[in-house]
């Protein structure tokens, strides 16, 4: 018990001792260590030079043709299908089979309303001329049935097993398809069913045409070609934002987050990323360094009062991205010793 009161006695001399010490350096006016004081406002900053490709994730709208209920010519069992809810459906390949038959699904621009064959012309023809050259048979685009259609229409048939191989394309044995590879939303008709013909035989989803990149306002994209991304595909990007790649708009159509996009009960947005094809080179700023600020063009100060008109591209942690239109500045001034609120450059 005595050791605990000397402790505690040396205690409050102790306490007492530094508060006589603090009250003595207010009565004298000592100063705390120059360390301890508050800087000044930095007047000026070096510029940093970096590489930049304004990658940005937006949204995109989606230019999708409405879904399509597709039905067969034939009337009878089902005994084959192809369809399968979610899944994908190619032109040039066999669909279905009723009572053991073959229908080959098949996209042209117009949709097939009669059998082609001997003296049949016009845009149908056309559209048939233009799909069989996409699957690989070499024939003009346009003109009436001649031999180079009739051989191309019996190939056809004969791969994939068409019961009339007569080189005449017959209605009964098609399923119109509104795009080259559609995603199919529902079957209609199941394996094993009685089908009658005319009836719903599936309906697709909505075949993607293109999609058209959307920029939040006030947030232009820097300037340059740029690209963009879907999971691993990605396409260039024309400058009001539009996408019209084939192979690139078949991936995302594919995904769920198309299907997404077209639900009748409550649709989501489509969202790809975006950037510059290739890194330009960019000045980091000070947001303090910039003035005379209009849209994207800026305006900065070096230290030997020299003035540069830039051009901003984005931002990053705090600082401005800008390009200069020649040489850049070492350094630049900031704050209240720029001096000036308008560019004279």
């Amino acid at each position: 018990m005595a050791k605990s009161s000397w402790i505690s006695h040396a205690t409050v001399g102790l306490s007492c001792a530094a508060a006589a010490a603090l009250g003595l350096a207010g009565v004298t006016g000592m100063q705390p260590p120059s360390t301890l004081k508050e800087p000044g406002e930095a007047r000026t900053a070096a510029i940093t030079v970096t590489q930049f490709k304004d990658e940005r994730t937006v949204a995109a709208e989606v230019d999708a043709l409405q879904p399509v209920a597709a039905s067969l010519g034939l009337s009878g069992v089902v005994t084959s299908s192809s369809c399968v809810p979610g899944g994908e459906l190619a032109s040039g390949k066999v669909a279905a089979s009723i009572n053991g038959r073959p229908v080959l699904g098949l996209h042209t621009a117009v949709p097939l309303y009669r059998d082609i064959g001997p003296g049949a012309q016009g845009p149908d023809v056309d559209g048939l001329r233009v799909q069989l050259n996409a699957m690989g048979h070499a024939l003009s685009k346009t003109g009436l049935y001649a031999a180079d259609l009739r051989a191309a229409i019996t190939k056809l048939q004969t791969d994939n097993g068409l019961q009339k191989q007569d080189g005449t394309l017959h209605v009964e044995d098609t399923l119109w398809l509104p795009g080259g590879n559609v995603r199919v939303r529902s079957c209609d008709a199941l394996l094993g069913s009685n089908y009658a013909a005319g009836q719903p035989f599936l309906t697709t989803a909505g075949t993607l045409q293109s999609i058209r990149v959307v920029f939040p306002s006030g947030q232009p994209p820097a300037q340059g070609d740029r690209r963009v991304q879907f999971g691993e595909a990605s396409a260039p990007m024309a400058n009001d934002g539009l996408v019209t790649e084939r192979a690139f708009l078949d991936v995302v159509s594919r995904s769920a987050e198309f299907a997404a996009t077209q639900s009748s009960n409550s649709p989501k947005p489509l969202s790809v990323k975006t950037s510059l094809s290739a890194s330009i080179e960019v000045a980091k700023l000070p947001v303090s360094g910039v003035f005379a600020v209009n849209g994207d063009s800026g305006c900065v100060k070096s230290v030997h009062h020299k003035e540069y008109r830039v051009r901003i591209v984005g931002s990053s942690l705090g600082s401005v991205l800008a390009t200069f239109p020649s040489d850049v500045p070492k350094d630049i001034l900031l704050g209240e010793s720029i001096g000036a609120s308008e560019c004279n450059e």
